[in-house]
């Protein structure tokens, strides 16, 4: 699969509105290196949305979540042995 495919089925089960609880602690129960690689997309995802509200790719829509990240993002960067999220 492409980049594209997979952003599209990511895209297609948000669309679904799963119970993001427990989707959350699905993947929390993985195997521990697609822990790892899940954490690693979620910070890549955050780092893109803080992008968003960098360049007001902004609107009613997603602000929140922008501005979430943007702060989310400060932690990360102000602390960069947590997110280093090395290969094992």
């Amino acid at each position: 699969m492409t980049t594209q495919e997979d952003a599209q089925v990511i895209s297609s089960i948000m669309n679904h509105g799963p119970n993001y609880r427990e989707l959350a602690r699905e993947l929390a129960n993985d195997h521990r290196t697609l822990q790892q690689n899940t954490m690693r997309f979620c910070v890549e995802f955050i780092r893109a949305m803080k992008e968003n509200a960098m360049y007001e790719r902004t609107d009613a829509r997603n602000e929140a979540a922008c501005e979430l990240a943007a702060h989310l993002w400060y932690v990360i960067e102000d602390n960069p042995q947590i997110a280093a999220l090395p290969h094992v």
